[in-house]
């Protein structure tokens, strides 16, 4: 099954049980109030004739040139949260939905992280910082000169690890 998104709405962060196997049902059904201000720069959209969608996202610690990204998902589950959130996943849903969101409030508090770029798997450049402005031209540069590119964007304590792929930049 697969769902069209287009919302400017918020994953609530009062933890309640989920009792369905479709974690991607749960979550769109989540998306649908105001959104707080660590989740003001996230739009999900899905892929046009994909079970696949990506987010529109302002990450604080990259600039506007990495600002769109596709984040891949499995049949149609939303996994733009963590890695191992897919399809085939059935385990104590209330403890996934709270690793969503500390997830989400991770990437967007500006704690320590690592970024690496790479191209066909060859790692071209590696940074830990805790705002990693001064790297993002080299990145650039990276990611508009070669093709297969890919950012990879980790926490100091591995709390999150996601392969990112830019997909065109903002002016």
């Amino acid at each position: 099954m697969s769902f069209f998104l287009c919302i400017t709405g918020i994953i609530i962060m009062n933890i309640e049980k989920f009792k369905s196997d479709n974690l991607s049902k749960y979550l769109i059904g989540k998306l649908s109030e105001e959104k707080p201000d660590w989740l003001s720069e996230i739009n999900f959209k899905k892929n046009e004739g994909e079970d696949s969608y990506f987010i529109d996202i302002d990450l604080k610690f990259l600039s506007k040139g990495f600002q769109t990204f596709l984040l891949t998902t499995e049949r149609d589950e939303l996994s733009v949260f963590m890695d191992f959130f897919h399809t085939h996943f059935y385990g104590d849903y209330d403890e996934m939905y709270q690793e969503a969101i500390r997830f989400i409030q991770d990437i967007t508090e500006e704690k320590l992280i690592t970024v690496s770029a790479s191209v066909n798997d060859e790692k071209w450049f590696y940074s830990t910082c805790i705002k990693p402005i001064e790297i993002e031209k080299e990145i650039n540069d990276i990611l508009l000169k070669k093709s297969h590119s890919k950012i990879i964007i980790q926490s100091c304590l591995n709390t999150f690890n996601r392969t990112i792929h830019e997909i065109s930049e903002k002016s």
